[in-house]
């Protein structure tokens, strides 16, 4: 009990209440799909089945509805938590002390169910095109990805100059760092490369929309003079 309470004071330094919620969900849900999979190997596909967003199961809503939201807390690889973790480690706090922790729950929420869906939708509707460019409806899409490319977004918009660094040592402008990622998925779409780019894409959309409505304002130049 002492460790926990010594954890949670330290995470308490670092990181602001929503945030911190988010994170230990996501590190819950990660230990606990791994340590069942080692029990019971196969268990981890499954989850990702039922619990992440499969386009394919929307057919048959609402029973598979609750997965537009809850594939955003699922990942199974290390290194694909450890990157999102870190993105919203780095990116989630600043912008809930500007927002408020209520308003930030309703901004990650809200893009990560709205990228959810219109992955779906688009996947769906590219594989009765008979075309896969949008993903394989059948593939189940993870990760928080969706709704920290639209933190990202946010923090870009708010703080257009400020640095980060790629890889620890590549310094580069968020709203350079940010167009760079927005053709990455683009060019990338057609590929097949097991990425869901439309989920990225999404993310920022809805994360556009969202923050437009905020500062009843479509020019996002102006986001970071008004709170």
């Amino acid at each position: 009990m002492d460790f926990l309470s010594d954890l949670n004071r330290k995470l308490d330094e670092y990181l602001s209440p929503a945030v911190k919620t988010i994170l230990l969900i996501n590190v819950f849900v990660f230990l606990a799909i791994n340590i069942l999979d080692s029990f019971k190997p196969g268990f981890a596909g499954l989850f990702t089945i039922y619990f992440g967003q499969t386009p394919a199961l929307l057919r048959y809503m609402p029973p598979f509805l609750w997965t537009i939201l809850t594939y955003a807390f699922v990942h199974v690889d290390g290194l694909h938590i450890l990157f999102n973790m870190v993105t919203l480690w780095f990116f989630g706090p600043p912008l809930e002390n500007r927002w408020g922790t209520r308003y930030f729950w309703m901004f990650y929420l809200g893009t990560a169910m709205g990228a959810g869906l219109i992955n779906g939708l688009f996947t769906l509707g590219g594989y009765f095109a008979h075309t896969t460019m949008f993903g394989n409806p059948y593939s189940p899409v993870i990760g928080a990805s969706g709704a920290l490319n639209a933190i990202f977004f946010a923090f870009a918009c708010y703080y257009p100059e400020a640095p980060v660094l790629i890889w620890g040592i590549l310094p580069m402008k968020t709203k350079y760092l940010m167009a760079l990622l927005i053709a990455m998925d683009v060019l990338y779409m057609r590929t097949g490369d097991h990425v869901s780019h439309v989920t990225h894409l999404a993310g920022l959309a809805v994360g556009y929309l969202i923050l437009t409505i905020r500062h009843r304002d479509p020019d996002l130049r102006t986001w970071r003079w008004r709170e």
